[in-house]
């Protein structure tokens, strides 16, 4: 139908055994497409065959592949639809192709003009004059030594999203039951730790708080026990993202999540290694923020992180990803 439309004055080749062999059609011809200095692949116009385009377009040589796409689903309904002069004008006026992800510098304008996105405000003044606030679309890190607050101030930064900034928050508490979390949001609205002490407090008060703190659909929480595994566990974060729309993730913490998982066969710091990757994927993908906590390796000598010793990014425990994907580490 191309060359017809064209009176047969150009070349035009066809595939033999349709868009899931075209690969292989064009590896055992490569020499012969080769040879030509412009090469298009004009395929049916459906998701088989824009894939087939791509796969094929990847075998030649850089700059030579050119991908078309035909209003209709192939060049025969063209033809047959009399729209000669459109499969013409998309043959000659198709584009270089080029893989994805590669983008040419000229094209980068509108993302230069957007501006930078606003930080949330913490609890903390000092914090937020240092970072100018927590920022959605980042991956932040928490670390200290054992019992000093990762936890609380995590939490602290998660409630005064919820009630403060109107945000939503999913949490993955993997060293607390779900009864304990509860505890810890309504106590933050109670200013008491009802975990250890509600005297002087009656189920109504308790009530009330609840309903202000978490009978709403902005609080969402990963109820973990039970293995699991790597996909497991992201696909319940996206899900948390997706389809619940929260806006952060608090995730406490990266060393229990990776003790937990069944894949044994591997060491700590290749699954911290996948599961950092993994999630500054979900980050970039879905634009939301994560808080995670992370411990610390125990130190050779000396004093304790308890006892004021100082902390660098070397003591994370685990995996140079730690702090190579991280946004920020506080």
């Amino acid at each position: 139908s191309v060359s017809q439309a064209q009176d047969n004055r150009y070349p035009v080749v066809s595939i033999p055994s349709g868009a899931k062999g075209a690969a292989r059609a064009i590896k055992d011809n490569l020499e012969f497409v080769e040879s030509y200095d412009r090469v298009v692949f004009a395929f049916d116009n459906d998701e088989a065959g824009c894939e087939a385009a791509k796969e094929c377009a990847l075998l030649l040589s850089p700059g030579k592949a050119r991908i078309c796409t035909f209003p209709l689903k192939d060049a025969s309904d063209m033809l047959q639809a009399g729209r000669v002069k459109e499969i013409i004008t998309c043959i000659w006026e198709a584009k270089q192709w080029r893989p994805d992800g590669l983008i040419a510098g000229k094209d980068l304008w509108d993302d230069l003009i957007l501006p930078p996105a606003n930080g949330y405000e913490t609890p903390y003044p000092l914090l937020d004059n240092m970072i100018h606030g927590i920022r959605k679309g980042e991956l932040y890190l928490f670390t200290a030594g054992s019992g000093i607050g990762k936890s609380t101030m995590v939490n602290e930064i998660g409630y005064h999203f919820l009630m403060r900034h109107g945000l939503s928050i999913g949490i993955i508490a993997l060293e607390e039951s779900r009864k304990r979390t509860a505890e810890r949001y309504v106590g933050m609205t109670l200013d008491r730790p009802i975990h250890i002490d509600r005297d002087g407090l009656d189920e109504k008060e308790i009530r009330e708080a609840f309903d202000k703190t978490l009978n709403n659909d902005r609080f969402w929480l990963y109820d973990h026990f039970g293995s699991t595994d790597l996909d497991n566990l992201m696909a319940k974060i996206r899900h948390m993202i997706v389809a619940f729309g929260v806006d952060f993730v608090i995730l406490d913490h990266i060393s229990i999540v990776v003790s937990g998982l069944d894949d044994i066969a591997e060491s700590e710091r290749k699954l911290i290694d996948k599961l950092m990757t993994r999630l500054r994927t979900l980050i970039e993908e879905t634009g939301a923020g994560v808080l995670a906590v992370v411990h610390l390796k125990r130190p050779d000598g000396g004093k304790s992180y308890n006892e004021g010793r100082q902390v660098s990014l070397t003591d994370l425990r685990g995996s140079g990803a730690l702090e190579q994907i991280s946004d920020v580490v506080f």
